[in-house]
């Protein structure tokens, strides 16, 4: 009932706490309801999980930044109207290998008749990213797909209900509130996305931790249920999580990478298992010998008891003697008595 009570007044944040720093009350957790274990690493996934998507929030503006920037600077006007694309620059324009964007753009939006077509899906078919702009269609070319995929601007921007664009209205759109909406919902999108796969993948480190932890129990003696096991570790990842979404953060802002910081993950999960393995260990031992000093006080109070029933069963047996010498000397004074009565009465 106790520990009902005391696992309802724990918050979250104060359990998180408690996961790093008390390493006394691993016992209490280990005891817990998985149901109690999993909603707990589902809340510590989730704070990964947000700062990852901050973090490829973050990347995204800046790319959309250095995108903006180069657009303006680099791109010519163009009018959109009824499925045809116009820029002002009739030559042909090929933009790669630029720094601040990872994807070949050719704009070519003269008369081309099929075999200048063909001659683009040759080319961009080899690139990773590629986009082809020409007078009423689009070549498109991805890491996801290993062909080029055509499409008109009817069909695409249609969609999108856009049926007339140039440069002043595309500048507008990814700039002010607009920009903030669009980074808003890539965030959502990336939360969405990535926090059921983060969950599993974590869920799956901390089993094969916890089958570590089962093994570990064994070398020092302890029979511990993989259940409680289990526990243990969804409690030890807490601190790893956190720094991890920490490093994350910081990696995306300095672009700096820590080389040995997953195996600093893996150390600091083991390290907290075994410590509190170890103080599991010393609590059971501590229980045990004063479990061993109450059973020795039991026995001291029962041989006393025992002792005094003795001595008091002796005392009665002592009383009874006497008691039985008084009745026997007052039956013979009483006999004595009768005689010498009888004797004056001859």
């Amino acid at each position: 009932m106790d520990e009902k009570k005391s696992e309802k007044k724990d918050s979250f944040l104060k359990r998180v706490w408690l996961s790093i720093k008390c390493f006394e009350k691993y016992q209490e957790f280990a005891m817990e309801k998985i149901a109690n274990s999993l909603k707990y690493i589902f809340l510590l996934v989730l704070i990964f999980v947000f700062f990852i998507s901050i973090s490829m929030t973050y990347k995204i503006y800046t790319l959309e930044n250095k995108a903006i920037k180069y657009y303006n600077e680099n791109i010519p006007n163009f009018t959109y109207a009824d499925g045809i694309l116009k820029f002002e620059q009739n030559e042909p324009i090929i933009i790669q290998n630029n720094e601040d964007i990872n994807i070949k753009i050719i704009i070519d939006t003269s008369d081309t008749g099929q075999a200048k077509l063909d001659d683009y899906k040759s080319d961009i078919v080899k690139e990773a990213n590629a986009i082809v702009l020409l007078k009423d269609k689009m070549l498109l070319k991805t890491e996801m797909l290993s062909t080029v995929t055509e499409t008109t601007y009817q069909d695409f921007l249609g969609q999108y209900d856009i049926q007339k664009l140039d440069k002043n209205i595309i500048n507008e759109y990814f700039t002010g509130q607009n920009i903030f909406t669009i980074n808003a919902v890539m965030f959502f999108m990336f939360l969405i996305y990535f926090l059921p796969i983060y969950f599993i993948t974590t869920l799956l480190d901390v089993f094969i931790f916890a089958i570590l932890s089962f093994i570990t129990c064994r070398i020092f003696g302890m029979k511990v249920r993989m259940t409680a096991n289990f526990n243990i570790v969804v409690h030890a990842i807490t601190l790893p999580i956190l720094l991890n979404s920490i490093y994350v953060l910081f990696n995306s802002i300095t672009g700096i990478y820590i080389e040995y910081f997953q195996v600093m993950y893996i150390g600091i999960t083991y390290i907290y298992i075994i410590t509190a393995i170890l103080m599991i260990r010393s609590n059971l031992i501590k229980q045990q010998m004063e479990i061993g000093k109450i059973i020795e006080e039991q026995k001291k109070i029962k041989k006393e008891i025992k002792e005094n029933e003795e001595t008091r069963n002796e005392n009665k047996d002592i009383n009874k003697d006497e008691k039985n010498k008084k009745e026997e000397k007052k039956e013979k004074d009483t006999k004595e008595r009768s005689g010498e009565l009888e004797g004056d009465n001859a």
